[in-house]
């Protein structure tokens, strides 16, 4: 719609149907889903030479079928979940009396079978609640300011926000059923989540009469470990700038700058946010030992922390849940581009073009981690399965970074006729010039080390050849 000289609006809306079955077609996704979206244009002089822009919009995900077929069928009978007897997770004792049988450090023990189709089992029992997983959506705003002075120039700027809402997860997590605890995959938007641990623990209670050995709901998430639980998010922020430019005798320069910023307490897959770990085994909760236990371990850490500072605020918190919000690895503080050629007439039919593209940015975040939750692992117990500890982060999630880097591709080109009607051209491309490389890697404690199989980008050559007609 336009409005006068100066105004273009546009709004829209999309209609998305998801429908998704599982491996005996039960109907695990069924959703009708309305995404909004509009966007204003306004021309300062009515001339094309200077607007302002907005956007604002909503857009749903889809579901991959991986997810589906990974954590949400009802008759795959799972995989056993095992623990690897060492100090990082279980007392250093020269012998363990063993889960099966008497067992020393150094082997794996089984803590029993991790089962997605007891999710099923527990919903068909009406002891879980259960009307489907809604999509995920992503909500999106833009702001933008674009100039363009002459033929040979112009310059643009944006203010860029979204943020990902209505998460979906899956995380392992205990339950009791038919007289047996046992682990699952729990597949569930994540507001649903504290509600549906709520129930599993009050069945366990008004199990307990069928239970011989300690109360059922001892083993299970406990109401003050539930209640701890907050809907994960993740947003992103940032201010883009782009200036581009094309000069007298052939020469062209394009470059953008971005400074950015994400942030949240989820940092899975955006596109199938269930490899989160983000609430995982919520009965697994920060205990002394396990500060003892990090803080002996710090002797041998080329980065050593304070593990007391940091953990003791947290004792009682699920082991999951400490120190979640931060920056995932993957955001960069700035990242910024040049592209540049140069075009020389070499004849009337011949020309050589110097191209080139350099990228700098930022480097990785990263953060210390320790093993915790390995002390709540009780050996002596036959037939309770249990959940192994996991890294625990120390200080803020991404609270560290790694060295910026940058790389450099050239690339030449010289054209030349063929006859009247045909044009060739060979191209001789070069990517990663300097050969400039992220020799460091991270461990699973969150220590920085050279890892010359870390190299991402080696340096390539390439030569290309093509006809035009």
């Amino acid at each position: 719609m336009t409005l006068g000289e100066n105004v273009v609006i546009n709004a829209g809306l999309r209609v998305e149907k998801q429908k998704h079955e599982n491996d005996v077609k039960r109907v695990v996704m069924d959703s009708t889903d309305v995404s909004p979206r509009f966007s204003f244009a306004y021309d300062i002089n009515a001339d094309g030479k200077q607007l302002i822009t907005a956007f604002v919009g909503r857009s749903y995900h889809q579901l991959p079928q991986e997810a589906i077929n990974a954590y949400m069928q009802d008759e795959y009978n799972g995989y056993e979940r095992t623990l690897y007897l060492d100090c990082a997770f279980v007392d250093c004792v020269p012998f363990l009396p063993g889960f099966r049988f008497p067992l020393s450090l150094g082997y794996s023990a089984s803590l029993g079978r991790v089962t997605p189709g007891l999710q099923w089992d527990l919903v068909d029992a009406g002891l879980m609640s259960w009307d489907g997983i809604d999509p995920y959506y992503k909500d999106e705003a833009i702001l933008g300011y674009e100039v363009q002075v002459g033929r040979n120039w112009a310059f643009d700027a944006k203010l860029l926000w979204w943020e990902i809402s209505n998460l979906v997860s899956s995380t392992t997590q205990l339950a009791e059923f038919e007289g047996r605890i046992d682990i699952f995959n729990l597949t569930a938007n994540t507001d649903d989540i504290p509600g549906i641990m709520t129930a599993l623990y009050n069945n366990a209670v008004s199990s307990d009469a069928l239970c011989v050995g300690p109360p059922y709901e001892t083993w299970l998430a406990q109401p003050g470990a539930i209640a701890q639980y907050v809907e994960p998010y993740r947003d992103y922020l940032a201010a883009q700038f782009q200036f581009n430019r094309r000069f007298a005798d052939g020469w062209g320069l394009y470059s953008n700058i971005t400074f950015a910023e994400v942030d949240g307490s989820s940092h899975g897959s955006v596109f199938s946010n269930t490899n989160d770990t983000y609430g995982e085994n919520l009965e697994q909760v920060l205990l002394p030992a396990d500060i003892v236990n990090c803080q002996a371990r710090q002797a041998n850490r080329t980065v050593p922390v304070n593990c007391a500072a940091d953990w003791t605020q947290h004792l009682g918190t699920p082991i999951s849940l400490i120190n979640r919000d931060g920056h995932p690895s993957f955001d960069r503080s700035v990242i910024a581009k040049a592209t540049g050629w140069k075009i020389f007439n070499i004849t009337n039919s011949q020309t050589f073009t110097l191209g080139g593209h350099l990228t700098w940015n930022t480097g990785s975040k990263w953060q210390r981690s320790e093993g915790a939750g390995g002390s709540q692992i009780d050996p002596l117990t036959f037939g309770i399965p249990a959940s192994f500890g996991s890294g625990v982060t120390i200080g803020e999630c991404g609270g560290r970074e790694l060295d910026s880097y940058w790389w450099l591709n050239l690339s030449g080109a010289y054209g030349f006729p063929l006859g009247d009607r045909l044009t060739g051209e060979v191209r001789l491309e070069i990517q990663n010039v300097t050969d400039q490389q992220d020799e460091v890697g991270i461990t699973g404690t969150g220590e920085v080390r050279a890892l010359r199989r870390g190299f991402q980008r080696p340096r390539r050559y390439r030569v290309l050849g093509s006809v035009k007609f």
